[in-house]
């Protein structure tokens, strides 16, 4: 244990991450901006394609998608900075408290902009259209098939 203590300490400052690129730090403007902004952008994606994603054509879809990587684009952003930022000291309280932060302020925005539904039900869709021959045959519980049985 002395040992690992040791050759901790030979290492001496350890590089750091320049994250400027992603923000200018935890409180930045720009972090809360983005974050503000993608949350409205999900909770109009939302409001616009909630049922809505069967009925689109082409043009409509792909607009669709390309708004959903906005978004997504944004947040994972926001998401990989304060991941990093936490990687590089997971020992500071208040850095933790910001990852965590981030992370359920992400979470939010994104389960508003998923609850859309963006995904076409391909399989209910085939289905409805098949002749009633070809539909799989609706599986009961157990309970169920015995209580039939029992009729």
């Amino acid at each position: 244990m002395a040992r690992a203590a040791a050759k901790k300490t030979e290492l001496g400052k350890l590089p750091e991450w320049d994250l400027s690129d992603l923000y200018a730090a935890p409180d930045s403007p720009a972090l809360e901006a983005d974050l503000v902004r993608a949350g409205r952008e999900a909770a109009e994606f939302r409001a616009a394609h909630h049922g809505q994603v069967a009925a689109l054509d082409g043009a409509g879809l792909a607009a669709a998608i390309a708004r959903f990587e906005a978004i997504d684009e944004a947040l994972t952003r926001v998401s990989s900075y304060a991941g990093l930022l936490h990687a590089g000291n997971v020992t500071d309280p208040e850095i933790g408290r910001f990852y965590q932060t981030a992370q359920e302020r992400v979470t939010e925005r994104v389960r508003d902009s998923v609850r859309a539904r963006v995904q076409v039900p391909v399989r209910e869709q085939a289905q409805a259209r098949a002749p009633a021959a070809m539909r799989p045959a609706r599986r009961r519980s157990p309970a169920a098939a015995t209580r039939a049985q029992a009729r």
